[in-house]
């Protein structure tokens, strides 16, 4: 059976990657993880400082937090911190012609 997204049309969230790519991406965000906790305390101004002062081992518990604090439903939630975190990047133009 396939399986069916979620994600709207025109529009990519992290869990419509592989999952090896999603790990690196939140391996990278955790080695800058003040950073991303200063960008989640700024979109989601109930969650607890505390809670943010360490790199959880997983986004979902980001998720799990920010679905609490902010009566969101999970899915809610995770697409948002989603959003924030794992920002999709178009391709860059070439600096100069391949050659």
């Amino acid at each position: 059976m396939a399986r069916r997204s979620t994600t709207a049309p025109g529009t990519q969230s992290m869990s419509g990657r592989c999952p090896g790519m999603r790990q690196m991406e939140w391996t990278r965000i955790t080695r800058n993880w003040n950073q991303a906790a200063g960008r989640l305390r700024q979109r989601f101004p109930h969650v607890d400082e505390t809670a943010l002062s360490d790199a959880p081992p997983r986004v979902d518990e980001v998720a799990r937090h920010v679905a609490a604090r902010h009566d969101l439903t999970l899915h809610e939630a995770r697409r948002e911190v989603e959003d924030l975190l794992f920002p999709v990047r178009l391709p860059e133009p070439l600096q100069r012609p391949a050659g």
